[in-house]
């Protein structure tokens, strides 16, 4: 029955298609990455978040301002003046940001 299992797969590839072979297991195991990899990691995927976060909390946080001195006045609540301070504050953010992944960068070269 062995001697067979050549056959067998032959005819199997012709009547069913690919037979598709798994590998080896691996003998060893990849290194780790090194601290300087996962603190990039990190800095790449955590730093991009926090632009997110301030933009909407400033503009939530503003608007709510605006929106209770607008009805304890008894006017219509203009979410321009939020929006652009909360823009304003997000693009301080961002360069520094950028700034600090490009100084982290710039250590572990």
């Amino acid at each position: 029955m062995i001697q067979d299992s050549g056959k067998m797969a032959a005819a199997a590839h012709t009547a069913m298609g690919k037979i598709i072979q798994f590998r080896a297991p691996a003998t060893e195991e990849p290194a780790p990455p090194s601290v300087q990899e996962r603190g990039r990691h990190f800095l790449k995927f955590a730093l991009p978040a926090i632009p997110v976060a301030v933009f909407t909390s400033v503009f939530l946080l503003c608007y709510s301002v605006e929106a209770a001195d607008a009805t304890s006045a008894g006017r219509v609540i203009d979410p321009a003046a939020p929006l652009l301070g909360a823009l304003g504050v997000t693009l301080l953010i961002s360069v520094l940001c950028i700034a600090i992944y490009e100084i982290y960068r710039r250590i572990t070269a």
